[in-house]
């Protein structure tokens, strides 16, 4: 049964998933046919980096657009502004009705509702103008599928994530006690297919969220042996906990309280006081919730393909953040190293344009940020000014070629998030860098101490200077700035307040072309 071609969105967006593992960047001994077939048909980012850790910060700025410095959520539990637009409201500004199966871990303005609003109470909900369609948040719509089917939940529901047989103590090689097809992975799949198969030939958004990798870390049969420990590579560590944490005083708090109970169900002692075996055991678990994901996506692109929707679909897969997984004696997404912060990003573009870029690599420096302006671009529609990223489509249409440019990573702090640039050095790009995309005339006409700031530091930075120019434009303080700020003198478009009006193409320095390099 073919369907008339019309322009769709899938988002894929998993959890806790480390960037580097993919076959596609080398992680051979990964089994993920269906997301190693999404690589060779699109575009697969090498260097693709969050934002922020944890959930909430992290899909505050995948879904509006932000760095963490404008968004202000800094933490889960933190309010989103509602003065800031997002990707579901820009979507439905062109027409459609964007669909969300998972969730966004967003505590709304508490200037828009009540103080004993449940939403307040719990780590999040969903963000504000998504249709959900199978919302995970507080999970009750997940278990209520469960018994649905027959199976008796335990009176702690949680504990259907327990292994089978006596309890444990961590990490294991049994199985769960929730069957794969009663699994939350099974779950999301069914609910998006369920709205696939409802929407008929009808334009679709669809935001299709997995709650795995995250922890807890048990699979259920048969992912639960599908990898075998003495197959998974070796922890990245010093050679105990104690060294490791003379880094500094914030690792070393880490090294000391980060309990296993927080990543399996009868988890017990200390992250950091897992031996190697018990690493390898974990990450075994771990690949096999990533198989697991792997299989469903599977199901999700055969529909795809059955109904004549593969070659106008565009498909974008990606996470939140990553996961230390052992390595530096760290569970979790904590700290400052690569295994928390690289994320996955694969586009696959149906466009005949795109088709010079198939299974091709981009090894330069991208961001989470950059997902909203891909999204919107490809849709044609426009790219609200709130916005920090660019569109990462001139990478699928092969536009983008080696300048020698480096590209720094913004330093953002939270209680638990301090982000490093890729080659471990400090970079803040308040102080290191010029600012050439500020429009104003001069620093007097500017009100904003921000904007005023970089306006000086652009001026008395010589041309001849050997601090490398950044390929971002001036992070902003917020869409409230005056206009002259913005645009350099122009006025609101009528009807829209700076955050949302569509952004200029004269209002910052042409994006600089990047590296694309091609797959072996």
């Amino acid at each position: 049964m073919n369907m008339p071609a019309s322009k769709n969105v899938l988002l894929i967006v998993v959890d806790q998933w480390r960037g580097a593992m993919l076959p596609k960047l080398g992680a051979d001994y990964l089994k993920l046919p269906n997301i190693d077939r999404l690589c060779a048909e699109g575009v697969t980012f090498r260097n693709h980096f969050t934002q922020a850790v944890p959930c909430g910060p992290a899909r505050a700025s995948l879904l509006t657009g932000q760095y963490m410095m404008n968004h202000r959520a800094v933490q889960n539990t933190i309010p989103l502004a509602s003065r800031f637009t997002n990707l579901a409201h820009e979507l439905r500004r062109g027409g459609y009705d964007p669909a969300l199966v998972g969730y966004t871990t967003t505590t709304p303005d508490p200037r828009q509702t009540a103080p004993n609003d449940p939403r307040f109470f719990v780590l999040g909900d969903i963000m504000e103008g998504f249709h959900p369609v199978g919302a995970f948040e507080n999970r009750d719509a997940y278990f209520g599928w469960v018994a649905s089917q027959g199976f008796e939940l335990p009176k702690t529901r949680e504990d259907i994530w327990l292994p089978k047989g006596a309890p444990g103590a961590g990490a294991t090689g049994r199985p769960a006690v929730i069957p794969k097809e009663l699994s939350d992975t099974a779950w999301f799949t069914e609910r998006g297919l369920d709205y696939l198969r409802g929407r008929g030939d009808k334009p679709w958004f669809l935001h299709l969220g997995y709650y795995r990798p995250h922890p807890p870390f048990i699979a259920p049969e048969p992912y639960n042996s599908l990898y075998r420990p003495e197959d998974m590579p070796k922890p990245v560590r010093a050679a105990s906990p104690a060294e490791e944490g003379r880094q500094n005083a914030l690792l070393d708090y880490y090294v000391r309280n980060i309990k296993q109970a927080s990543f399996f169900q009868d988890g017990q002692a200390l992250g950091s006081d897992m031996s190697e075996a018990e690493v390898a055991q974990m990450r075994a678990t771990y690949c096999g919730l990533m198989s697991e994901i792997d299989d469903h996506l599977g199901r999700v692109f055969d529909y795809l393909k059955e109904t004549g929707q593969w070659d106008n679909t565009l498909i974008v897969f990606t996470c939140d953040h990553g996961e230390q997984g052992g390595d530096h004696h760290l569970l979790g997404k904590i700290g400052y190293f690569d295994e928390s912060y690289r994320i996955p990003m694969v586009i696959r573009d149906p466009r005949a344009e795109a088709n010079g870029t198939r299974g091709t690599i981009v090894d330069r420096f991208t961001e989470t940020i950059d997902t909203m302006p891909t999204l919107l671009e490809w849709m044609g529609l426009p790219v609200p000014r709130q916005c920090d990223g660019r569109s990462l489509l001139p990478f699928c249409e092969g536009r983008c070629r080696p300048t020698g440019v480096p590209r720094s990573i913004t330093s953002s702090t939270s209680a638990t998030s301090i982000t490093a640039s890729l080659n471990r050095r400090w970079a803040c790009r308040w102080t290191n860098a010029r600012w050439p995309s500020c429009r104003t005339i001069n620093s007097s006409t500017c009100t904003s101490l921000h904007c005023r700031r970089s306006c000086s530091i652009s001026r008395r930075t010589p041309a001849s200077s050997s601090i490398a120019l950044p390929t971002r434009p001036m992070p902003r303080r917020s869409p409230t700035m005056p206009a002259r700020c913005w645009t350099g003198g122009s006025a609101m478009p009528s009807g829209r307040s700076p955050a949302t009006a569509p952004r200029r193409r004269g209002w910052r320095c042409a994006p600089p072309e990047r590296a694309l390099s091609s797959a072996a």
